[in-house]
């Protein structure tokens, strides 16, 4: 089991809650999520441990910004978190098409569940468009933004670690 690094999850992902709950611009109409990107990169590059500290961290960060009620967002993105490392271990982790499609397939199982936690708590959300005016913009958006987030953290994580590969 490879230990979490706090020291790099905790400020990365309160500064991504604030940027995207902030100053992010809307791109096709959707704002990107960063805290999502950091939470699969982490999940993909340090397993299901980072993916589900980070998701933690990452979505409790949101749910302290949003009108939403508390725990929607952390447990989405702890869910999102452990579910993108359970198909990682079947397939190539070097190659960069493993991001890309992590990403594309963990932001559509982000809104899911958070439109079915959001419907369940009594909340009255149109599945068409939560999905075509949603979702599928943001997995658009988010898939051509991963690379630079997820080289961005190996990179970061091996400038910390001294020049050694990923470990958590």
């Amino acid at each position: 089991m490879r230990a979490v690094n706090l020291y790099l999850a905790i400020p990365l992902l309160l500064a991504g809650a604030l940027l995207q709950s902030t100053v992010v611009p809307t791109v096709i109409g959707v704002r990107p999520e960063i805290v999502l990107l950091l939470v699969v990169a982490a999940s993909l590059s340090g397993g299901m441990e980072a993916g589900v500290v980070w998701g933690f961290i990452g979505g409790l960060s949101l749910d302290l910004l949003s009108g939403a009620p508390l725990g929607v967002f952390t447990l989405t993105m702890v869910l999102v978190g452990a579910l993108v490392n359970v198909g990682e271990s079947n397939l190539f982790s070097t190659s960069l098409l493993l991001p890309l499609g992590a990403v594309f397939v963990a932001t559509f199982v982000y809104h899911f569940l958070t439109i079915v936690l959001l419907q369940t708590l009594g909340w009255s959300i149109g599945w068409g468009p939560a999905i075509l005016q949603v979702a599928l913009p943001s997995a658009v958006v988010n898939t051509l933004l991963m690379p630079l987030v997820y080289f961005f953290l190996r990179w970061l994580t091996r400038l910390l670690r001294g020049g050694r590969e990923l470990g958590w």
